[in-house]
Protein backbone atom coordinates (compact mmCIF):
# COMPACT_ATOMS: atom_id res chain seq x y z
CA UNK A 1 0.00 0.00 0.00
CA UNK A 2 1.51 3.12 -1.07
CA UNK A 3 0.42 6.64 -0.32
CA UNK A 4 -1.84 7.21 -3.23
CA UNK A 5 -3.88 4.53 -1.92
CA UNK A 6 -5.40 6.74 1.17
CA UNK A 7 -7.73 8.96 1.04
CA UNK A 8 -7.66 11.92 3.79
CA UNK A 9 -11.22 11.08 4.69
CA UNK A 10 -10.24 7.26 5.58
CA UNK A 11 -8.65 7.45 9.15
CA UNK A 12 -8.24 4.50 11.51
CA UNK A 13 -10.74 5.51 14.26
CA UNK A 14 -9.86 3.82 17.58
CA UNK A 15 -12.46 1.09 18.53
CA UNK A 16 -11.35 0.27 21.85
CA UNK A 17 -11.00 3.26 24.43
CA UNK A 18 -8.66 3.03 26.79
CA UNK A 19 -9.75 2.07 30.47
CA UNK A 20 -9.07 4.88 33.10
CA UNK A 21 -7.68 4.44 36.54
CA UNK A 22 -9.44 6.48 38.13
CA UNK A 23 -13.17 6.84 38.65
CA UNK A 24 -14.88 10.92 38.98
CA UNK A 25 -16.98 11.18 41.77
CA UNK A 26 -20.25 12.63 41.48
CA UNK A 27 -20.34 15.15 43.36
CA UNK A 28 -16.96 15.96 41.33
CA UNK A 29 -15.15 16.75 44.50
CA UNK A 30 -12.59 14.04 44.10
CA UNK A 31 -11.40 11.09 42.68
CA UNK A 32 -12.21 7.60 43.94
CA UNK A 33 -9.28 5.71 44.52
CA UNK A 34 -9.59 1.84 43.91
CA UNK A 35 -7.78 -0.54 46.86
CA UNK A 36 -4.91 -1.35 43.79
CA UNK A 37 -3.87 2.43 43.55
CA UNK A 38 -3.28 2.81 47.41
CA UNK A 39 -1.18 -0.68 47.27
CA UNK A 40 0.79 0.80 44.39
CA UNK A 41 1.11 3.86 46.44
CA UNK A 42 2.06 2.76 49.34
CA UNK A 43 4.92 0.20 47.73
CA UNK A 44 5.61 2.11 44.72
CA UNK A 45 8.53 4.56 43.63
CA UNK A 46 8.41 5.97 46.74
CA UNK A 47 8.16 3.08 49.08
CA UNK A 48 10.34 3.17 52.25
CA UNK A 49 12.82 0.15 50.92
CA UNK A 50 14.39 -0.45 54.61
CA UNK A 51 10.74 -1.49 55.23
CA UNK A 52 10.82 -4.73 53.03
CA UNK A 53 14.50 -5.73 53.00
CA UNK A 54 15.83 -8.03 55.38
CA UNK A 55 18.09 -7.05 58.54
CA UNK A 56 21.28 -8.78 57.09
CA UNK A 57 20.83 -7.47 54.10
CA UNK A 58 19.88 -4.03 55.84
CA UNK A 59 23.25 -4.74 58.19
CA UNK A 60 25.20 -5.32 54.85
CA UNK A 61 23.77 -1.72 53.42
CA UNK A 62 25.06 0.20 56.56
CA UNK A 63 28.36 -1.29 56.60
CA UNK A 64 29.16 -0.84 52.93
CA UNK A 65 28.31 2.85 53.60
CA UNK A 66 30.52 3.50 56.49
CA UNK A 67 33.20 1.76 54.73
CA UNK A 68 32.76 4.54 51.96
CA UNK A 69 32.23 7.68 54.49
CA UNK A 70 35.44 6.40 56.27
CA UNK A 71 37.44 5.69 52.96
CA UNK A 72 35.87 9.18 51.70
CA UNK A 73 37.36 11.01 55.10
CA UNK A 74 41.01 9.20 54.73
CA UNK A 75 41.28 10.26 51.25
CA UNK A 76 40.69 14.06 51.85
CA UNK A 77 42.87 13.79 54.94
CA UNK A 78 45.67 15.91 52.98
CA UNK A 79 43.28 18.73 51.15
CA UNK A 80 41.58 18.98 54.91
CA UNK A 81 45.40 19.85 56.45
CA UNK A 82 46.47 21.97 53.28
CA UNK A 83 42.94 23.87 53.78
CA UNK A 84 43.77 24.25 57.52
CA UNK A 85 47.08 25.56 56.90
CA UNK A 86 46.15 28.05 54.44
CA UNK A 87 43.31 29.53 56.78
CA UNK A 88 45.77 29.63 59.59
CA UNK A 89 48.84 31.48 56.99
CA UNK A 90 45.90 33.86 55.80
CA UNK A 91 45.09 34.76 59.37
CA UNK A 92 41.88 33.26 59.27
CA UNK A 93 41.40 31.79 62.56
CA UNK A 94 38.25 30.99 64.96
CA UNK A 95 39.91 31.44 68.50
CA UNK A 96 38.07 32.93 71.09
CA UNK A 97 39.75 36.72 71.89
CA UNK A 98 39.36 36.72 75.62
CA UNK A 99 42.89 37.17 75.86
CA UNK A 100 43.49 40.52 74.58
CA UNK A 101 44.66 43.85 76.07
CA UNK A 102 41.60 45.22 77.10
CA UNK A 103 37.56 44.88 76.17
CA UNK A 104 36.99 45.53 72.61
CA UNK A 105 40.64 45.47 71.47
CA UNK A 106 41.20 44.76 68.13
CA UNK A 107 42.67 40.92 67.54
CA UNK A 108 44.00 41.42 63.94
CA UNK A 109 47.28 40.61 62.71
CA UNK A 110 49.43 41.19 59.37
CA UNK A 111 50.83 37.91 58.35
CA UNK A 112 53.43 39.16 56.42
CA UNK A 113 54.53 41.41 59.60
CA UNK A 114 54.59 37.95 61.70
CA UNK A 115 57.83 36.15 60.58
Amino acid sequence: MNRDDLSLTETPLLTEQPQSSFNAVEDSEGIDRTLEEEHETRHGFFANLAETLSESTLTHVVSDILEGVQRDQESRQEWVHAYREGLKNLGFSLEDKDNLAFKNACGAFDTTLSC
